[in-house]
């Protein structure tokens, strides 16, 4: 199971992913809060 971390800030979030063993799946990013960015961090996560 994946563990996804958000950090939500006005405009924007800084997300990442992590796998089991605290493998980084997705490092720290920043996600701006389009419909667009949110649809590929979705996408980002089912492919891992």
């Amino acid at each position: 199971m994946n563990a996804v971390g958000i950090d939500v800030f006005k405009g924007k979030s800084t997300v990442t992913i992590r796998g089991p063993g605290d493998v980084v799946l997705m490092p720290l990013c920043d996600i701006p809060h389009t419909q667009s960015a949110i649809n590929a961090l979705i996408e980002a996560d089912q492919k891992t």
